[in-house]
């Protein structure tokens, strides 16, 4: 009898033992699963937060979908022609009566061009008084903004992807072509590839820098 009863004790003692081994395995797994949804307190699940605090996430366009290539002069008008600014704003100021425009045209297929944007961004330096602005005759508006990030071209630029700046002023269907407008009225057009400041200056009628080559 007296074996029987520490047998029986023994087994209560193990099933005790079992239960209180459950109940503990049971409380561990449920203070994991609820450390996985702790949020930025318990270090799990934060990436918004991480993402918000750290602005835009690697990869992601800017929250208005522009980048930061500067604002186009004029309010978004040229020898009278209302063109959208290259992936940016146009400045709402219209164009006084004997203000300067050099519109360069010009194509990011175009070959001659891309030898040239250097030397219209460099006229633009050297005349401040001076608008002068590229209008990219294609409708590949990235890839405009591509070509002018590739060369460090610093220059704002209209978009015209239906030729409305070729229709409305008349210059020739070729790029590039530079055009001087006087307020809205069209007083030169240059149907060449200039590789000087100093030439470019020269067919505009503008008056030389003294470091234009």
């Amino acid at each position: 009898m007296r074996g029987r009863g520490h047998l029986v004790a023994f087994t209560i003692a193990a099933v005790l033992s079992l239960v209180v081994v459950a109940i503990a395995a049971a409380s561990l797994l449920g203070a994991s699963g609820d450390a996985g949804h702790a949020g930025p307190e318990g270090g799990v699940g934060n990436n918004s937060a991480s993402s918000s605090e750290g602005g835009a996430l690697v990869g992601s366009a800017p929250h208005d979908g522009r980048s930061t290539r500067p604002e186009c002069p004029g309010g978004g008008v040229v020898a009278g022609v209302e063109l959208d600014c290259l992936e940016a704003e146009a400045r709402p100021q219209p164009t006084g009566p004997e203000q300067l425009t050099v519109a360069n045209v010009w194509a990011w297929w175009c070959g001659p061009c891309r030898e040239e944007l250097p030397v219209v961004a460099e006229l633009a330096r050297r005349h401040p008084e001076i608008n002068v602005v590229g209008v990219h005759a294609d409708p590949d508006a990235a890839q405009a903004s591509s070509l002018l990030t590739e060369l460090g071209i610093d220059l704002p630029s209209y978009q015209d992807p239906r030729g409305a700046f070729k229709a409305g002023t008349g210059i020739p269907g070729v790029v590039p072509v530079t055009v001087l407008v006087r307020g809205d009225s069209v007083e030169k057009i240059l149907p060449a590839a200039y590789t000087s400041v100093a030439k470019l200056e020269r067919d505009l009628g503008l008056e030389a820098t003294e470091d234009a080559q």
